[in-house]
């Protein structure tokens, strides 16, 4: 998992941007076990900053009154995401981690030098790491 920075931790924690909202329902919303769960969390979910390189990523918590923990048995998270530029060619990806149950880390990475911000729903192919396809989710 990404070790951030600690002046990323000092954040304080705001409300999901519909942006988040939108991209934590299409990885969650696939078929992986836990994957329902998850997706129930997001809207007990708060982010802030999980990187100071530039990239979209964000950390996540959730008010663990108000939802229960996912059965979820892999890091990362089993749905992830590729992400693609204009042409369609895959640029980077989304990987997504939950802690102890709960929704924690939303990571854009990059497969080349330059940092990627969240992209928009329709530059994301969705797709579940093959061994992990859930029987009951």
């Amino acid at each position: 998992m990404i070790n951030h920075p600690s002046t990323q931790r000092d954040l304080p924690w705001r409300n999901l941007t519909e942006l988040e909202i939108v991209l934590l329902k299409i990885l969650t919303s696939q078929d992986f076990c836990g994957a329902s769960i998850l997706l129930k969390q997001i809207e007990f979910a708060m982010a802030k900053a999980g990187c100071e390189c530039g990239c979209g990523t964000i950390n996540l918590t959730c008010d663990r009154e108000k939802v229960a923990p996912a059965s979820v048995e892999h890091q990362p998270v089993p749905g992830e995401a590729h992400v693609l530029d204009e042409s369609g060619s895959i640029v980077g990806g989304l990987i997504l981690f939950a802690r102890d149950g709960y929704l924690s880390c939303l990571e854009v990475f990059s497969d080349s030098r330059t940092e990627l911000p969240l992209p928009q729903p329709s530059f994301i192919r969705p797709f579940i790491q093959e061994p992990y396809k859930a029987q009951d989710s």
